[in-house]
């Protein structure tokens, strides 16, 4: 079995499991129907990307990996208000269109944020958010979750080889196992992050 940590091991490893040599590239697309659930299922800290953007208008483009929002701030470290989308619309309208002040809140709206106020000029924003995982190629063989667990990768490709195979028996085995792995990453980055926030400081300690 070749489950390395790289792409080209990762696919040998799907066709090993399925004993079928014959999937060719197919077993590529069964990895990448795996990251679009990792990336809906999976939020853990690794994921977690800072950026700064300046924003002109009312509407700024998400950042190409965004995958949920954290917090957005401004430069001056006020943090805004997470809005939906519709309740975001109906302050605006209440507002009579306010325009040209701070931003104090905002919502995502399709591939974009929306900020109220609109800035009358640009404004500097800190964004912090879950970021998609860096999809898998031949041009970029690993991330950092192939590293650390492959097994999560297996078993999400192995999940959407099922219905392609018609499968139905190791439907409900991949999915289970999917399923734990998944769950069972979230728990520990939860654990973890309790843990950092819960060690005393060097100073409290007597």
């Amino acid at each position: 079995m070749a489950l390395d940590g790289t792409y080209d091991g990762l696919k040998a490893s799907v066709a090993d499991f399925l004993n079928r040599g014959d999937l060719g590239a197919v077993c590529g697309d069964f990895i990448r129907l795996a990251e679009g659930q990792i990336n809906t299922r999976l939020k853990v800290r690794r994921m977690i990307i800072r950026a700064s953007t300046t924003v002109v208008s009312e509407f700024c483009q998400l950042p190409s990996d965004f995958n949920g929002p954290l917090s957005v701030a401004l430069s001056t470290g006020e943090v805004l208000d997470c809005m939906a989308a519709d309740a975001l619309t109906e302050t605006k309208r209440c507002s009579g269109g306010l325009t040209g002040g701070t931003p104090r809140a905002y919502a995502v709206v399709g591939s974009q944020f929306q900020f109220w106020p609109a800035p009358a000029d640009g404004t500097e924003v800190d964004l912090t958010y879950y970021a998609k995982l860096p999809a898998l190629s031949a041009d970029n063989p690993t991330n950092w979750l192939l590293t650390d667990r492959p097994d999560v990768y297996l078993y999400g490709a192995l999940l959407q080889s099922a219905p392609y195979l018609q499968d139905d028996a190791r439907l409900s085995v991949w999915a289970e196992l999917f399923t734990t792995l998944v769950t069972d990453l979230q728990l520990a980055d939860a654990h973890e992050s309790q843990g950092a926030r819960l060690t005393p400081r060097a100073s409290q300690v007597a």
